[in-house]
Protein backbone atom coordinates (compact mmCIF):
# COMPACT_ATOMS: atom_id res chain seq x y z
CA UNK A 1 0.00 0.00 0.00
CA UNK A 2 0.75 3.18 -0.82
CA UNK A 3 1.93 5.36 1.99
CA UNK A 4 -0.68 8.58 2.46
CA UNK A 5 1.56 11.51 1.66
CA UNK A 6 0.09 14.18 4.06
CA UNK A 7 1.63 14.25 7.18
CA UNK A 8 3.60 16.67 9.08
CA UNK A 9 6.89 17.75 9.06
CA UNK A 10 7.89 15.38 12.37
CA UNK A 11 5.93 12.20 10.45
CA UNK A 12 6.66 11.77 7.03
CA UNK A 13 8.13 14.05 4.05
CA UNK A 14 5.89 14.96 1.41
CA UNK A 15 2.59 17.40 1.87
CA UNK A 16 -0.34 17.84 -0.61
CA UNK A 17 -4.03 19.47 -1.95
CA UNK A 18 -6.38 20.71 -4.44
CA UNK A 19 -8.27 23.59 -5.46
CA UNK A 20 -12.48 24.45 -6.23
CA UNK A 21 -13.41 25.47 -9.78
CA UNK A 22 -16.66 27.24 -8.51
CA UNK A 23 -14.76 30.41 -6.92
CA UNK A 24 -17.82 32.84 -5.93
CA UNK A 25 -17.41 36.34 -4.37
CA UNK A 26 -15.89 37.34 -1.34
CA UNK A 27 -16.57 39.81 1.60
CA UNK A 28 -13.35 39.85 3.67
CA UNK A 29 -12.46 42.85 5.66
CA UNK A 30 -10.14 44.61 3.42
CA UNK A 31 -10.50 47.94 2.79
CA UNK A 32 -7.54 46.93 -0.09
CA UNK A 33 -8.91 47.38 -3.97
CA UNK A 34 -10.71 43.99 -5.70
CA UNK A 35 -8.66 44.50 -8.79
CA UNK A 36 -6.27 41.89 -9.79
CA UNK A 37 -3.00 42.40 -8.92
CA UNK A 38 -0.18 44.74 -11.54
CA UNK A 39 2.28 42.72 -12.12
CA UNK A 40 5.72 43.22 -12.96
CA UNK A 41 7.70 41.76 -16.08
CA UNK A 42 9.84 38.80 -15.69
CA UNK A 43 13.70 39.31 -14.63
CA UNK A 44 14.47 36.04 -15.33
CA UNK A 45 15.63 34.39 -18.83
CA UNK A 46 12.50 32.66 -19.55
CA UNK A 47 9.49 31.93 -22.01
CA UNK A 48 6.33 33.82 -21.65
CA UNK A 49 3.54 33.19 -24.05
CA UNK A 50 1.92 35.91 -23.65
CA UNK A 51 -1.98 35.90 -22.59
CA UNK A 52 -3.40 32.22 -21.46
CA UNK A 53 -3.45 29.64 -23.84
CA UNK A 54 -7.23 30.87 -24.88
CA UNK A 55 -7.18 29.13 -28.23
CA UNK A 56 -7.40 25.75 -26.84
CA UNK A 57 -9.56 26.56 -23.27
CA UNK A 58 -11.17 25.96 -21.16
CA UNK A 59 -8.08 24.91 -19.43
CA UNK A 60 -7.45 22.03 -16.88
CA UNK A 61 -4.08 23.39 -14.58
CA UNK A 62 -2.13 20.35 -13.07
CA UNK A 63 0.59 20.73 -9.88
CA UNK A 64 2.85 18.43 -10.34
CA UNK A 65 5.25 17.10 -7.06
CA UNK A 66 7.52 14.78 -9.01
CA UNK A 67 7.99 13.15 -6.04
CA UNK A 68 10.70 11.32 -4.81
CA UNK A 69 13.65 12.73 -7.88
CA UNK A 70 11.61 14.46 -10.08
CA UNK A 71 11.67 18.67 -11.08
CA UNK A 72 8.37 19.91 -9.35
CA UNK A 73 6.25 21.56 -12.07
CA UNK A 74 2.35 22.93 -13.15
CA UNK A 75 1.09 21.47 -16.70
CA UNK A 76 -1.44 23.09 -18.90
CA UNK A 77 -3.71 21.31 -21.15
CA UNK A 78 -7.04 21.32 -22.99
CA UNK A 79 -9.62 20.40 -20.55
CA UNK A 80 -10.86 17.75 -23.25
CA UNK A 81 -7.13 16.17 -23.37
CA UNK A 82 -6.77 12.45 -23.42
CA UNK A 83 -4.27 9.89 -23.59
CA UNK A 84 -1.04 10.65 -23.51
CA UNK A 85 -1.59 14.64 -24.66
CA UNK A 86 1.44 16.93 -24.28
CA UNK A 87 0.70 19.82 -22.29
CA UNK A 88 0.09 23.44 -24.00
CA UNK A 89 1.86 24.99 -21.38
CA UNK A 90 3.97 24.28 -18.23
CA UNK A 91 6.25 26.14 -15.33
CA UNK A 92 8.56 24.22 -14.42
CA UNK A 93 12.80 24.63 -13.24
CA UNK A 94 15.10 26.36 -11.09
CA UNK A 95 14.10 29.94 -11.66
CA UNK A 96 10.18 29.22 -10.63
CA UNK A 97 10.72 28.78 -7.09
CA UNK A 98 8.65 26.12 -6.89
CA UNK A 99 9.65 24.30 -3.53
CA UNK A 100 6.97 21.17 -2.85
CA UNK A 101 4.07 23.53 -4.83
CA UNK A 102 0.68 22.33 -3.84
CA UNK A 103 -2.33 23.82 -4.62
CA UNK A 104 -3.30 26.46 -7.92
CA UNK A 105 -6.18 28.39 -8.88
CA UNK A 106 -6.11 31.22 -11.29
CA UNK A 107 -7.63 35.07 -10.55
CA UNK A 108 -10.03 37.07 -12.52
CA UNK A 109 -6.90 38.31 -15.18
CA UNK A 110 -5.86 34.47 -15.25
CA UNK A 111 -2.81 35.11 -13.33
CA UNK A 112 -1.60 31.85 -11.75
CA UNK A 113 -1.42 31.47 -8.24
CA UNK A 114 1.03 28.37 -6.94
CA UNK A 115 1.36 27.50 -3.53
CA UNK A 116 4.66 26.12 -2.35
CA UNK A 117 5.04 24.69 0.98
CA UNK A 118 8.88 24.33 1.59
CA UNK A 119 9.26 28.42 0.68
CA UNK A 120 6.08 28.49 2.37
CA UNK A 121 4.95 31.30 -0.70
CA UNK A 122 2.25 31.58 -2.49
CA UNK A 123 4.11 32.34 -6.21
CA UNK A 124 2.07 34.45 -8.51
CA UNK A 125 2.75 34.13 -12.53
CA UNK A 126 0.96 36.15 -15.29
CA UNK A 127 -1.33 34.61 -17.61
CA UNK A 128 0.17 32.60 -20.12
CA UNK A 129 3.68 32.25 -18.08
CA UNK A 130 5.46 28.83 -20.00
CA UNK A 131 8.62 27.28 -19.42
CA UNK A 132 11.48 27.93 -16.43
CA UNK A 133 10.07 31.91 -15.24
CA UNK A 134 10.17 33.44 -12.18
CA UNK A 135 7.41 35.11 -10.51
CA UNK A 136 6.39 38.22 -11.09
CA UNK A 137 5.04 38.74 -7.53
CA UNK A 138 5.49 36.35 -4.36
CA UNK A 139 3.48 36.63 -1.00
CA UNK A 140 6.12 35.34 1.91
CA UNK A 141 7.78 36.58 4.89
CA UNK A 142 6.63 35.71 8.34
CA UNK A 143 3.30 38.70 8.54
CA UNK A 144 1.66 35.72 6.08
CA UNK A 145 1.88 33.29 8.79
CA UNK A 146 2.29 30.31 6.18
CA UNK A 147 2.96 27.01 7.71
CA UNK A 148 3.28 24.42 5.12
CA UNK A 149 0.39 26.34 3.14
CA UNK A 150 -1.60 23.79 0.96
CA UNK A 151 -5.09 24.20 -0.87
CA UNK A 152 -5.73 27.76 -2.59
CA UNK A 153 -8.95 29.20 -3.88
CA UNK A 154 -9.78 33.02 -5.18
CA UNK A 155 -12.94 34.41 -5.16
CA UNK A 156 -14.73 36.64 -7.67
CA UNK A 157 -13.11 39.38 -6.08
CA UNK A 158 -9.71 37.82 -6.07
CA UNK A 159 -9.16 37.93 -2.35
CA UNK A 160 -6.83 34.91 -1.56
CA UNK A 161 -8.12 32.00 0.39
CA UNK A 162 -5.01 29.61 1.28
CA UNK A 163 -5.48 26.77 3.78
CA UNK A 164 -2.07 25.76 6.32
CA UNK A 165 -1.86 22.57 6.78
CA UNK A 166 0.86 22.33 9.54
CA UNK A 167 -0.87 24.79 11.84
CA UNK A 168 -4.50 24.35 10.65
CA UNK A 169 -5.08 27.23 9.86
CA UNK A 170 -7.27 29.02 6.61
CA UNK A 171 -5.72 32.48 6.08
CA UNK A 172 -7.18 35.52 3.82
CA UNK A 173 -5.66 37.72 1.91
CA UNK A 174 -6.70 40.76 0.42
CA UNK A 175 -6.81 41.05 -3.81
CA UNK A 176 -3.28 42.27 -4.80
CA UNK A 177 -1.70 41.42 -2.01
CA UNK A 178 2.24 41.26 -2.18
CA UNK A 179 5.10 40.74 -0.03
CA UNK A 180 5.28 40.11 3.54
CA UNK A 181 1.80 40.86 4.08
CA UNK A 182 -0.39 39.82 6.79
CA UNK A 183 -4.13 38.22 6.20
CA UNK A 184 -7.08 39.92 6.67
CA UNK A 185 -8.83 37.20 8.05
CA UNK A 186 -7.11 34.27 10.35
CA UNK A 187 -9.39 31.30 10.93
CA UNK A 188 -7.58 29.36 13.23
CA UNK A 189 -8.16 27.82 17.13
CA UNK A 190 -9.61 25.22 19.13
CA UNK A 191 -13.24 26.21 18.22
CA UNK A 192 -13.25 26.09 14.55
CA UNK A 193 -12.62 22.38 14.25
CA UNK A 194 -9.51 22.72 11.72
CA UNK A 195 -7.38 19.94 11.59
CA UNK A 196 -4.43 19.92 8.65
CA UNK A 197 -6.98 21.26 6.02
CA UNK A 198 -5.66 20.90 2.24
CA UNK A 199 -8.58 21.53 -0.13
CA UNK A 200 -10.35 25.21 0.38
CA UNK A 201 -13.71 26.17 -1.58
CA UNK A 202 -15.60 29.75 -1.99
CA UNK A 203 -19.26 29.32 -2.55
CA UNK A 204 -22.07 31.63 -3.90
CA UNK A 205 -22.61 33.47 -0.53
CA UNK A 206 -18.96 33.68 0.55
CA UNK A 207 -19.15 30.81 2.61
CA UNK A 208 -15.93 28.96 3.03
CA UNK A 209 -15.12 24.93 2.63
CA UNK A 210 -12.20 23.35 3.77
CA UNK A 211 -11.35 19.83 3.58
CA UNK A 212 -9.67 18.34 7.27
CA UNK A 213 -7.45 15.48 6.11
CA UNK A 214 -6.49 14.63 9.87
CA UNK A 215 -10.02 14.12 11.36
CA UNK A 216 -11.72 13.20 8.34
CA UNK A 217 -14.15 16.55 7.86
CA UNK A 218 -15.43 19.29 5.71
CA UNK A 219 -16.30 22.02 8.10
CA UNK A 220 -17.69 25.22 6.38
CA UNK A 221 -17.02 29.01 7.95
CA UNK A 222 -19.35 32.19 7.26
CA UNK A 223 -18.50 34.62 5.16
CA UNK A 224 -15.77 37.12 7.02
CA UNK A 225 -14.81 34.68 9.82
CA UNK A 226 -11.88 35.34 11.59
CA UNK A 227 -10.62 33.84 14.64
CA UNK A 228 -11.31 31.27 17.35
CA UNK A 229 -14.49 30.56 15.12
CA UNK A 230 -17.28 27.73 15.23
CA UNK A 231 -17.84 26.31 12.04
CA UNK A 232 -21.60 27.02 10.63
CA UNK A 233 -21.69 23.76 9.14
CA UNK A 234 -19.25 20.48 9.76
CA UNK A 235 -19.86 17.26 7.93
CA UNK A 236 -17.97 14.26 9.86
CA UNK A 237 -18.75 10.76 11.00
CA UNK A 238 -18.85 6.92 9.67
CA UNK A 239 -21.56 7.66 7.91
CA UNK A 240 -19.80 10.11 5.28
CA UNK A 241 -17.13 7.81 4.23
CA UNK A 242 -14.57 10.71 4.54
CA UNK A 243 -11.19 9.08 5.04
CA UNK A 244 -8.22 11.61 4.05
CA UNK A 245 -10.37 14.32 2.18
CA UNK A 246 -8.22 15.91 0.61
CA UNK A 247 -9.46 17.80 -2.71
CA UNK A 248 -12.84 20.17 -2.11
CA UNK A 249 -14.74 21.57 -5.33
CA UNK A 250 -18.34 22.62 -5.69
CA UNK A 251 -20.70 22.83 -8.67
CA UNK A 252 -22.91 25.73 -9.19
CA UNK A 253 -25.80 24.57 -6.74
CA UNK A 254 -22.99 24.18 -4.02
CA UNK A 255 -23.24 20.87 -4.21
CA UNK A 256 -19.38 19.58 -2.53
CA UNK A 257 -17.12 17.33 -4.63
CA UNK A 258 -14.37 15.63 -1.84
CA UNK A 259 -11.36 14.00 -3.70
CA UNK A 260 -10.92 11.16 -0.91
CA UNK A 261 -7.59 9.98 -0.43
CA UNK A 262 -8.20 6.16 1.59
CA UNK A 263 -5.43 5.10 3.43
CA UNK A 264 -7.92 2.17 5.04
CA UNK A 265 -8.15 -0.32 2.45
CA UNK A 266 -9.89 1.00 -1.01
CA UNK A 267 -7.63 3.36 -3.75
CA UNK A 268 -9.91 6.00 -2.87
CA UNK A 269 -13.00 7.51 -3.64
CA UNK A 270 -14.97 10.86 -4.94
CA UNK A 271 -17.76 11.88 -2.72
CA UNK A 272 -20.53 13.77 -3.22
CA UNK A 273 -22.53 15.80 -0.64
CA UNK A 274 -26.15 18.12 -0.92
CA UNK A 275 -25.40 21.41 -0.83
CA UNK A 276 -26.50 22.59 2.88
CA UNK A 277 -25.40 19.01 4.06
CA UNK A 278 -24.51 19.13 7.55
CA UNK A 279 -23.62 16.35 10.50
CA UNK A 280 -22.93 12.50 9.97
CA UNK A 281 -24.12 12.18 6.46
CA UNK A 282 -24.34 9.84 3.74
CA UNK A 283 -22.96 11.41 0.36
CA UNK A 284 -25.25 11.32 -2.23
CA UNK A 285 -23.04 10.16 -4.62
CA UNK A 286 -19.60 7.84 -4.05
CA UNK A 287 -17.27 7.29 -7.47
CA UNK A 288 -15.46 4.53 -6.15
CA UNK A 289 -14.44 1.05 -7.46
CA UNK A 290 -11.55 -0.77 -10.09
CA UNK A 291 -13.36 0.64 -13.21
CA UNK A 292 -12.84 4.08 -12.15
CA UNK A 293 -9.24 3.91 -12.08
CA UNK A 294 -9.19 6.07 -9.04
CA UNK A 295 -5.84 5.10 -6.98
CA UNK A 296 -5.16 7.85 -4.06
CA UNK A 297 -6.87 10.79 -5.57
CA UNK A 298 -5.57 13.87 -4.50
CA UNK A 299 -6.84 16.91 -6.17
CA UNK A 300 -10.69 17.49 -8.02
CA UNK A 301 -12.38 20.04 -9.99
CA UNK A 302 -14.78 20.56 -12.23
CA UNK A 303 -15.61 21.88 -15.68
CA UNK A 304 -18.54 24.31 -17.11
CA UNK A 305 -20.49 20.86 -18.25
CA UNK A 306 -20.11 19.19 -15.03
CA UNK A 307 -17.40 17.25 -15.88
CA UNK A 308 -15.48 15.96 -12.95
CA UNK A 309 -11.53 15.92 -13.14
CA UNK A 310 -9.71 13.87 -10.47
CA UNK A 311 -5.85 13.64 -9.77
CA UNK A 312 -4.32 10.69 -8.55
CA UNK A 313 -1.28 10.70 -6.24
CA UNK A 314 -0.62 6.87 -7.19
CA UNK A 315 -0.54 6.39 -10.73
CA UNK A 316 -0.06 9.88 -12.11
CA UNK A 317 -3.22 9.69 -13.83
CA UNK A 318 -6.21 12.37 -14.50
CA UNK A 319 -9.19 10.76 -14.77
CA UNK A 320 -12.30 13.06 -16.22
CA UNK A 321 -15.91 11.40 -15.21
CA UNK A 322 -18.77 12.35 -16.50
CA UNK A 323 -21.60 15.18 -14.57
CA UNK A 324 -23.79 12.30 -13.42
CA UNK A 325 -21.26 9.80 -13.02
CA UNK A 326 -21.44 6.95 -9.90
CA UNK A 327 -20.69 3.74 -8.59
CA UNK A 328 -17.67 1.59 -10.14
CA UNK A 329 -17.99 4.22 -13.34
CA UNK A 330 -15.53 4.16 -16.28
CA UNK A 331 -13.99 7.71 -17.24
CA UNK A 332 -15.09 9.54 -19.48
CA UNK A 333 -11.09 10.13 -20.61
CA UNK A 334 -7.99 9.53 -19.11
CA UNK A 335 -5.00 11.61 -19.24
CA UNK A 336 -1.78 9.93 -18.51
CA UNK A 337 1.77 8.72 -20.18
CA UNK A 338 5.15 10.37 -20.41
CA UNK A 339 4.28 13.23 -22.65
CA UNK A 340 1.40 14.73 -20.07
CA UNK A 341 5.00 15.05 -17.75
CA UNK A 342 2.08 14.48 -15.25
CA UNK A 343 4.22 13.32 -11.74
CA UNK A 344 2.28 12.81 -8.66
CA UNK A 345 -0.22 15.20 -9.31
CA UNK A 346 -1.72 17.52 -6.42
CA UNK A 347 -3.83 20.04 -6.78
CA UNK A 348 -5.89 20.89 -9.89
CA UNK A 349 -7.86 23.35 -11.27
CA UNK A 350 -10.08 24.50 -14.90
CA UNK A 351 -10.70 27.71 -16.19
Amino acid sequence: MVSHPTARRSRLPATLMAAAYFLPACTSNSATSTEAPVLPQHAASASVSGPSPSSHCPCLYVVNRAEPSGTPSMTVYAVKAKKDARPIESIGGSNTGLDRPWGVALDGSDNIYITSTLSESINIYPAGSNGNVAPSATIAGSNAQFDEPAGIALDANNNIYVGNFSNSTVAVFAAGSTGNVSPVQLIAGSNTGLSAPEGVAVDGDDNIYVANSDNNSITVFAAGSTGNVLPIRDISGSSTGLDRPTGIALDSNDDVYVANYQTTSANGSVEVFAAGATGNVAPVVTIAGEKTKLVHPYGVALDAAGKIHVANWSTSVIDAFAARAHGDAKPAGVLEGKKTRIATPVGIFVR
